[in-house]
């Protein structure tokens, strides 16, 4: 119920009390004199007199009244209220999350990525400005999701003019590193002949390249590694660390063949878990993507009758990309610098609970994985061998085994891994914490079943 309190100090008239009143009443003591001994109204006591009963409660917040809902016993809004208040909750619009990612990020794939990421660090000794990040977004000529606007009180229908019903998209590579320095934005456009005049107004630095789609592919990576090579100019004593995600543009041969030879380390995230492991993704283009926004709109307003096209998006992003300050939060946020490998909590898991099956035991060509050693280019090996591999010498023969150095460069299949399950904390029967049960206890979360057809992107082998 709700924490009503009382500011009257008026109090009901009890059965005692009532009693009390009928005991002088009884004595040849009129009702108004009555009333003034007991320290009520006249007209009160009459009404209860009348009734033959007295009260506990007083007004319309009685104890009488239940919190649920007589008809269907469902709980009331009051109820529902105070039992939010009582054990902290709140009512929030959920992000949208696909089942892919939901997938991605558990536990076994973060721990091989954050061993990978150790001995990485270990063996080269990267300080914090040479560890990078690079990702892609995309900005748009016509905004998605306007700012908000004064308007006068009633009006419903507040319209603004824009560009066209369907804008066109220009992909921005950005790329940071641990303390905030960042190399100068990579801008990709769908057209097919160069036209340097598309960033003419853009940031300090920038360049840019051109696609059949305006997405990444992997010959544009490769020049976006030669734009990164110049500004960050890593060499044998003084390598770089760049961290990416798993796009098929960024887990290629040549581009593997590049970075070696140019003295880059890849290192790749978790499949479909870049929404949490991704620093940039995680602080950095959500607040540019406002600020792009913001400024767009501020130049549509102060050029009206004008057109925002695609030869605009580069000095609007340069100077919504000025504003953004908050980019080194992002390796903090993921465990990246400083380490640490317990940066997320079980909280963090819990979607993942649901999906999560154990490893396959049956390997086909599509369910291998392919890691990049120092020693080697490319190895091949299966994630988990079968039991008709282990028990036949020649399948044993042909197995090539990992190299002991550290991996540089690790391309997963979605769903799948080669490192053993976690081993589970050891049970403490005098330990009070866990005697206390949670909700996942009493009603566990159903698991999907088990489903032997791989419908994710299969990699093919690097050749």
């Amino acid at each position: 119920m709700r924490n009503y309190k009382r500011i009257s100090e008026r109090k009901p008239i009890t059965e005692a009390i009532l009693c009390e009143a009928r005991e002088h009443i009884d004595n040849g003591v009129s009702v108004r004199q009555a009333a003034k001994a007991v320290g009520f109204h006249e007209a009160t006591l009459r009404e209860r007199l009348k009734e033959g009963r007295g009260s506990e409660n007083l007004g319309r917040f009685s104890a009488a009244l239940h919190p649920f809902k007589p008809g269907n016993q469902l709980a009331g809004r009051d109820f529902t209220r105070g039992f939010m208040r009582r054990n902290r909750l709140s009512l929030r619009t959920p992000w949208k999350t696909s089942i892919a990612r939901t997938m991605g990020f558990n536990r076994i794939q973060l721990a091989q990525y954050f061993d990978n990421l150790e001995n990485v660090l270990q063996k080269y000794k990267f300080l914090p400005n040479r560890i990078y990040n690079v990702d892609e977004s995309g900005f748009q000529t016509v905004l998605n999701k306007l700012p908000k606007h004064v308007a006068p009180t009633g009006k419903k229908d507040v319209a603004k003019a824009v560009a066209a019903e369907q804008g066109q998209t220009v992909t921005a590579v950005c790329c940071m590193n641990a303390t905030g320095h960042h190399v100068p934005p990579y801008f990709l456009f769908a057209r097919k002949r160069m036209n340097l005049l598309l960033i003419k107004d853009g940031p300090t630095g920038c360049d840019m390249a051109v696609t059949d789609t305006g997405y990444m592919n992997t010959p544009t990576f490769i020049k976006y590694l030669e734009h990164f090579k110049k500004h960050t100019n890593p060499t044998e004593q003084n390598p770089v660390l760049l961290i990416l995600d798993n796009h098929v543009s960024h887990t290629n041969l040549q581009s593997m063949i590049f970075a070696k030879s140019n003295h880059i380390h890849l290192l790749s995230l978790p499949p479909h878990s870049s929404h949490k492991t991704q620093p940039l993704v995680r602080v950095f283009f959500r607040p540019l993507k406002a600020y792009y926004e913001s400024v767009a709109d501020s130049w549509t307003t102060s050029n009206p009758g004008q057109v925002l096209s695609i030869y605009h998006v580069a000095g609007l992003f340069g100077t919504a990309f000025a504003t953004v300050d908050i980019a080194n939060e992002g390796f903090r946020a993921t465990g990246i610098y400083p380490l640490n490998k317990n940066i997320f909590a079980d909280v963090d898991f819990l979607p993942a609970e649901v999906t999560e099956q154990d490893l396959d035991t049956d390997i086909s060509d599509e369910d291998r994985v392919f890691v990049h050693f120092e020693g080697e280019v490319t190895q091949e090996y299966p994630l988990d061998p079968s039991p008709q591999q282990q028990s036949t010498s020649d399948a044993a023969a042909t197995r090539t085994e990992p190299s002991s150095e550290p991996v540089l460069s690790t391309c997963l299949l979605p769903g799948s891994s080669n490192v053993a399950a976690l081993p589970q904390p050891l049970e403490c029967p005098n330990d009070p914490k866990q005697h206390e049960a949670s909700p996942s206890d009493i009603i566990p979360f159903s698991k999907i079943k088990k489903n032997r057809k791989r419908t994710g992107r299969s990699l093919k082998p690097l050749s």
